[in-house]
């Protein structure tokens, strides 16, 4: 469905989140979400839904954020990979446009549709489910953030702590500087998630990050053969940072 918020797998992509989610949030790893490739913001609909449900999306102190980190213009241009030494593989500029107006509107699309099951924490549903009442500034939950610009610009920003990093950018160049601005602030415990495997730049950004670091935490899968959650039509992988093996 082309006009889905959220396309392709998109089920598979957002339930293998849901057990990284439930062990931060569990086990009180430190830090923020974050999605460095957003698009029109399906995944990180998902990813605000579940810290809701569980109270757990704000500014508040005690409260993680959710930041979202697009161009919010779509690809770079292809002298950006090129510079790197690779082909941009038909993510030419301009392409997988999603501005930040169209999130705000996907978010509240979304929201005004969904029966959130908040009695269990006590969360007021409103900070969540009724657009009415969110921060005018924004137009988005309290707690969920834009961040604009090319990664090398924008990162890391105002985030100083992250507990679970979704990367979905599919280019070397844009995978390598999310790696290299936000990995040293994942928290230990914290989980790091690529949903762009399947790419030949994409694996080569991932695992020369891990070799120049000396990261050796297991690298898991998703893929068509894995069990639920951890199934989906392409290959995406994710690691647990470790006090020792990184």
């Amino acid at each position: 469905d082309a006009s889905a918020v959220c396309k392709w797998d998109c089920y598979q992509r957002m339930t293998m989140l849901e057990p990284l989610i439930d062990y931060v949030l569990k086990t009180n790893v430190p830090g923020d979400v974050v999605e460095a490739g957003v698009f029109t913001g399906g995944v990180s609909i998902y990813l605000a839904a579940m810290l809701c449900s569980r109270g757990a999306l704000g500014d508040a102190p005690g409260q993680r954020k959710l930041w979202m980190a697009d161009s919010f213009k779509g690809m770079p241009p292809e002298t950006a990979s090129k510079g790197a030494g690779y082909s941009a593989e038909g993510f030419t500029a301009g392409t997988l446009v999603g501005t930040e107006d169209t999130v705000r509107r996907n978010f509240a699309h979304i929201a005004a549709r969904v029966d959130l099951d908040v009695s269990a924490t006590g969360l007021p549903p409103a900070s969540c489910r009724m657009p009415s009442t969110w921060p005018r500034l924004t137009m988005l939950p309290s707690g969920a953030h834009t961040l604009p610009g090319w990664f090398n610009e924008s990162l890391p920003g105002p985030i100083t702590q992250v507990a679970l990093l979704r990367a979905d950018s599919d280019l070397y160049v844009s995978i390598k500087d999310t790696l290299t601005r936000l990995y040293p602030l994942l928290s230990v415990g914290g989980f790091v998630v690529f949903d762009d495997f399947k790419f030949t730049q994409a694996q080569e950004a991932i695992l020369g990050y891990r070799k120049a670091h000396g990261i050796t935490s297991l690298l898991q899968r998703s893929d068509a053969l894995q069990p639920p959650p951890f199934r989906s039509l392409d290959k995406m992988v994710y690691w647990q940072k470790d006090a020792v093996t990184g």
